[in-house]
């Protein structure tokens, strides 16, 4: 079930709402921008552009142009006037807009940064002097000022930013806990025993390991350099289990980002490149691998703490138990814990680092969001060969894990919302598994979830209360409903069956109000 459509192309900051066609593919390199083109005749069309043959690689703003020219049929006309080279004209296929007409009718210049909040802006600078890197996007748009019409949607996504800890995020109790076997904190001697460290969320930063880093440096978490300590997880061993439950139930939730409801979070890492090594350093320099560990656990969820739906469809997991009802045989078996994604403790943000962290952090940023799923297209060869860095701008504000859909399972629904559910988690070695840890499960955060419900007023399902509201209101003005498939009764704010001013006043009075990513 995927609800929230966010389509990818590589690892460049993915587009919601796309010009038309898919974009054009020009350019050689390791780098992507993209550039969308609008004329006055209101066709536009969009580009693909590689760069770089280094991920520190840079471009300009006219060195895209000149790399879409020279691979196309888009020709410009330049004027130079000794300060600057000034773009005129922009030409493609039968659509030409050239010079000064008056008012709006010039091209206008939009950006719009990869490790930026902010949509597109007007830049103070020239395409020339513009600095393009990795994931930035470019628009020329002549005969209006308004802003491009892509509504780009890099990972960082409205509402997941900033986020603000609430252990009701989280399992909040351990239920059960049946360790086999058990291994100790090398730094501390102390066994990973306790499943209390499994509850809240999962690790943001951990210690030096007393090798490549100082114990005493606190180190962020990244795919490459997990959470280790003691404090941190709960091992289960080869056949060991952790029950847990959270203070609410969890449910399918319609909005929920890629269909995932709910996240597990272990602590197996991405491989690092041969012959380099971790340092809490520039993650700019040290390059992934397209590997990773694994140490698979079998996730199973449950309405009442006795019946359990698990992702699996192993016949040799509880096989001789009913009150396990597995996968059906023919359907994708998982997914499994502790394994892709290793989590992400902060947002790669060299702009916004966090001075707390100390005069050595350049780099890291907010704690990431682990309420925010990341996409499960994503994987440990999809992001391998890529620095740190690069693998961090792929997150943006998700912390990673594995993520699950409930609507591969046949738990039974609320009666009242129609929506599948469970309360309590239960992570199990798999058979023939890595022995797993387990940081952290979380409840997936969407607009019109338990937190965030939709204000009085939001008359079409927007989540925010606007004059768009209002406008249904008008449209079905003095409509009498008779039943609930009446058009009319999305305007009826009170249900009292007529849609008149009392409807209008309810908007007014909550007009403004959002459940969520307002901006």
């Amino acid at each position: 079930m995927k609800h929230m459509q966010w389509l990818s192309l590589g690892l460049l900051p993915v587009i919601a709402a796309a010009a038309g066609a898919n974009p054009i593919e020009v350019g050689h390199g390791v780098n992507e921008a993209r550039v969308y083109v609008e004329w006055s005749d209101g066709f536009s069309v969009e580009f693909l552009v590689r760069f770089g043959q280094a991920e520190a690689d840079t471009s300009t703003g006219l060195g895209l142009i000149d790399i879409i020219e020279a691979e196309t049929e888009l020709t410009t006309v330049r004027n130079d006037f000794g300060w600057g080279v000034f773009v005129d004209g922009i030409s493609y296929l039968d659509h030409s807009d050239v010079g000064f007409g008056g008012g709006d009718l010039w091209w206008h210049y939009w950006i719009d940064d990869a490790g930026s909040r902010d949509r597109w802006e007007s830049p103070w600078v020239g395409a020339p002097d513009r600095i393009i890197a990795h994931g930035d996007a470019d628009a020329w748009i002549y005969g209006h000022g308004q802003a491009p019409a892509p509504e780009w949607e890099p990972p960082f996504l409205a509402g997941y930013g900033q986020y603000v800890y609430d252990p009701n995020d989280f399992a909040t109790t351990w239920i059960d806990y049946q360790p086999q076997g058990m291994i100790n904190d090398w730094l501390a001697g102390v066994p990973f025993n306790d499943p209390n460290a499994a509850l809240g969320r999962p690790t943001v930063q951990t210690t030096g390991d007393d090798w490549s880093i100082a114990l005493d440096i606190a180190a962020p978490v990244v795919p490459v350099y997990p959470a280790f300590r003691h404090f941190e997880m709960t091992y289960l061993g080869e056949g060991g289990s952790l029950t847990l439950a959270f203070g609410h139930p969890v449910s399918d939730d319609l909005h929920n980002p890629y269909g995932i409801d709910f996240i597990v979070f272990g602590n197996a890492p991405q491989a690092i490149g041969a012959g380099q090594m971790w340092t809490n350093g520039d993650p700019s320099a040290v390059t992934t691998s397209p590997t990773g560990d694994s140490e698979p656990g079998i996730v199973s969820v449950s309405q009442d703490g006795i019946t359990w739906y698990s992702f699996t469809n192993d016949p040799s997991f509880m096989p001789d138990d009913p009150n396990f009802v597995k996968l059906a045989a023919d359907s994708e078996d998982g997914p499994f814990c502790d394994g892709f994604a290793p989590t992400l403790g902060r947002v790669y943000d060299p702009d916004h680092a966090d001075a707390s962290l100390g005069a050595w952090n350049q780099w890291w940023a907010e704690p990431t969001n682990p309420t925010l799923p990341l996409d499960p297209a994503l994987s440990y060869a999809a992001l391998g060969g890529r620095s740190v860095a690069r693998v961090a701008q792929a997150y943006g504000d998700s912390a990673g894990g594995a993520g699950y859909d409930l609507a591969k399972l046949d738990i039974p629904a609320d009666p009242n919302t129609g929506l599948k559910w469970f309360r309590y988690v239960r992570i199990d070695d798999a058979p023939g598994g890595g022995s797993p840890e387990i940081d952290a499960v979380a409840d997936v955060s969407c607009p019109g979830d338990y937190k965030h419900p939709a204000p009085l007023g939001d008359l079409n399902g927007d989540f925010r209360v606007d004059i768009d509201d209002a406008v249904l209101i008008a449209e079905h003005w003095d409509a009498v409903i008779a039943d609930l498939d009446d058009p009319a009764a999305r305007a009826d704010a009170n249900n009292d069956a007529v849609v008149d001013e009392k409807d209008l006043a309810l908007v007014l009075d909550h007009l403004g109000e959002c459940a969520w990513g307002c901006q």
